[in-house]
């Protein structure tokens, strides 16, 4: 996956997208030991689910998208998630409107640091 799709990385997250195979947006959500013990990870789940509900509107349509956690999510609320996702939702479009315009999954393959 993380070869053929598009990355965006921001201060707490990896967002991994693809194009998907279905005609909606399905996301993924890995949260690794190194973030904290089960019910930080738990919880980073949670925020991340709630934050990809809020946003589904706004996010690209017809992708796989992984979300990674980098770091602990620890004090921050789904509000303060919600204002990270918002600042990258532009570029994780682009790059999936991308695929739709060229029709090729290699121009989608750059990385972005935001």
């Amino acid at each position: 996956m993380q070869s053929k799709g598009a990355r965006v990385t921001t201060e707490h997250f990896v967002f991994l997208l693809v194009p998907g195979e279905s005609n909606r947006t399905r996301l993924g959500i890995t949260v690794t030991r190194k973030v904290g013990g089960a019910v930080v990870r738990n919880r980073a789940k949670r925020l991340v689910r709630e934050v990809f509900r809020q946003m589904c509107g706004r996010l690209p349509e017809c992708v796989d998208m992984v979300v990674i956690v980098r770091k602990s999510l620890f004090g921050m609320s789904a509000h303060s998630v919600f204002c990270e996702w918002t600042r990258v939702v532009g570029l994780l479009c682009s790059r999936a409107g991308s695929w739709n315009q060229a029709g090729s999954r290699n121009q989608a393959g750059s990385r972005s640091q935001v």
